[in-house]
């Protein structure tokens, strides 16, 4: 799922996704080779 898209449905902008990902409260993601979150 693309950054942009999971951040359209849940309300908030990239940023706090990214953030919520680098502190790890989204759990185990992983990404694509073209940089796509593969599952959270």
């Amino acid at each position: 799922m693309q950054i942009g898209k999971l951040a359209k449905k849940v309300g908030v902008s990239t940023r706090v996704i990214r953030y919520y990902e680098r502190i790890g409260l989204l759990g185990k993601t992983h990404r694509s080779a073209s940089g796509y979150m593969k599952s959270l």
